[in-house]
């Protein structure tokens, strides 16, 4: 038998004795800012997201996060993730690269390297989200057994990660230069309000201006001018509805010189004056319930919109009678979908990626409601100046601040004032208790002004809820009124049987240690005004009612 030696000479330059080992696997999940560890700065990094968004800083560079997407981190560089809502997952593999130094006798002696022809650090170029998700999965069930088969094909999965990703990162001079104009057209998305022209914009994908142009058309549908213009002018129309900012102000942070040009363009493209685009009645797409139910309070009707399962109570006549479709909130809109129903304006939180409003901006003038930027209050103003109904919400929340001013004195004639309150959140697998935000309790600790148990008023958070274990509640949440607002389904009201039959919370109920109300969570999730009224009415029922273990 012949066996036959390849010289080192024949092999490719890049690749010579250089090898990539994997150290670990790791799935994590931060709820708040995250670093990589001191131990781990030493070894190259990647990153695959499996849920969440927020933002990954790798040193310096700053990427946002949603799912599926890979960043690689070079020995020594800082890297640090930041939820924007909730929490991000991911996992962490770390590895080594090494370059063989000397081979002696059958020796070879290797030193770690982070340079060499390798993928670039960053966020990178992927297959496809889901592939990258699932050789990370693989990757991290494999480093969980123990056994000689996981060993080997963790192996053989990490370098089929790598190399599929060094694959995607090979790409042709057409897709190079696909991508380079791409760049450009994210550079407009970012900075459309800084001086850019065709030139600029050419030089900074290196192409001339010609081919630039052309090539800009075909990826956009639009020529540069044109898609600038128009960008500009969405721009204009979402800080007209969601800001009270001079037209002069407006003209100059989306890139125009002045008001008067700004209202040249704008016509252009709108067909009316910015002053008369305030005017006109909107067709509005609503992206989440709670907004929805702000519109409703103004008494406009969406021309669709996401909601809960047990959609919009006694309100939903309204909706249907206007043919507004209502899908599940935990069903999106497509594209398509939102591009159909050509929409004037979009709602929708600050909790989506920065890809997905991209995506909604393009679509319609899209108004953002910050959630935790403001209260209720603020949340219902913005939406009312958004659709020409200031004055509306003004009435609204005038009417509801005397109300809520009788209902404090009415507390105070009845000495209810010290009395403090609980308010519980069960669910299908979790339970939270509830301190503002949300659940009504809103309306008990800042409208009604009651007290909180001392432990949920000493709580560091800055979330409107906290997770607690049902067997944790007493004694530390004892109150004397604990209000259980129950999901409607079999699950939590199992928990919630469950829960009051144990010892403990019969013999709190047979010691009048409290009072004790039972509600469905529909009529308490609300936090706007139509809900907040009604929470308003019936605490104050509550306070002078003991209802125990019966649902209201």
């Amino acid at each position: 038998m012949t066996y036959e030696r390849t010289d080192s000479s024949d092999r490719h330059p890049a690749t010579q004795y250089v090898r990539c080992d994997l150290l670990g696997v790791e799935s994590v999940h931060c709820e708040q800012l995250w670093m990589i560890p001191d131990a781990d700065a030493s070894v190259h990094t990647l990153l695959v997201i499996t849920e969440g968004m927020g933002v990954v800083w790798l040193g310096d560079d700053k990427h946002s996060v949603s799912i599926g997407k890979c960043f690689l981190a070079l020995p020594g560089t800082t890297v640090k993730v930041s939820p924007h809502f909730n929490q991000v997952g991911f996992f962490r593999i770390l590895f080594d690269r090494l370059i063989e130094v000397e081979r002696t006798n059958g020796t070879r002696l290797y030193k770690k390297t982070s340079g060499g022809d390798f993928l670039d650090p960053g966020e990178l170029i992927i297959p496809s989200p889901g592939r990258m998700l699932e050789l990370a999965q693989g990757l991290h069930q494999c480093s969980l057994a123990h056994d000689i088969g996981s060993a080997y094909r963790k192996t053989m999965l990490f370098h089929e990660m790598l190399y599929e990703l060094i694959q995607a990162a090979t790409h042709s001079d057409a897709q190079l230069t696909k991508q380079a104009v791409q760049r450009t057209i994210r550079h407009i998305a970012l900075n459309f309000g800084l001086d850019l022209t065709r030139n600029k914009l050419a030089e900074m994908a290196m192409l001339s201006p010609e081919y630039y142009s052309q090539l800009f058309k075909k990826i956009s549908g639009k020529s540069v001018t044109d898609y600038l213009t128009h960008t500009r002018i969405r721009h204009a129309q979402e800080r007209l509805v969601s800001s009270q900012e001079r037209l002069s102000d407006i003209a100059k942070k989306v890139g125009y010189k002045d008001e008067y040009y700004l209202s040249r363009k704008f016509k252009q493209v709108v067909g009316v004056s910015p002053t008369a685009y305030l005017k006109l009645p909107k067709k509005i797409i609503s992206l989440n319930p709670h907004l929805t139910r702000h519109l409703l309070t103004l008494d406009v009707i969406p021309a669709a919109t996401v909601c809960y399962p047990w959609k919009f109570g006694e309100h939903q006549e309204r909706l249907d009678a206007a043919d507004c479709e209502c899908r599940d909130w935990t069903v999106d809109f497509a594209e398509d979908e939102l591009r159909s129903m050509k929409p004037d304006l979009l709602l929708c939180l600050d909790n989506i990626s920065p890809d997905k409003l991209r995506l909604y901006s393009s679509i319609a003038p899209t108004l953002v409601i910050s959630w935790y930027g403001s209260d209720w209050r603020g949340h219902l103003r913005t939406i009312a100046r958004a659709v020409g109904k200031a004055q509306e919400a003004s009435d609204c929340l005038s009417r509801f601040a005397a109300k809520a001013e009788q209902a404090r004195a009415q507390i105070h004639r009845n000495a209810n004032a010290a009395q403090t309150v609980s308010i519980l959140n069960i669910r299908s697998e979790t339970s939270f208790v509830y301190k503002n935000r949300g659940m009504g309790s809103q309306v008990v600790y800042e409208e009604l002004q009651l007290k909180m148990p001392d432990v949920l008023r000493h709580a560091s958070t800055d979330k409107s809820s906290i997770p607690v274990e049902l067997d944790e509640l007493l004694p530390a949440y004892a109150a004397d009124h604990l209000l259980i607002a129950v999901e409607h389904s079999e699950a939590a009201r199992r928990r919630t049987e469950q829960l009051l039959g144990n010892d403990r919370w019969l013999s709190y109920a047979a010691n009048r240690t409290g009072s004790i109300h039972l509600a469905h969570m529909e009529r308490w999730h609300g936090y706007d005004l139509l809900s907040i009224e009604w929470q308003l009415d019936e605490w104050l029922r509550l306070l002078a009612y003991d209802s125990p273990n019966k649902f209201l």
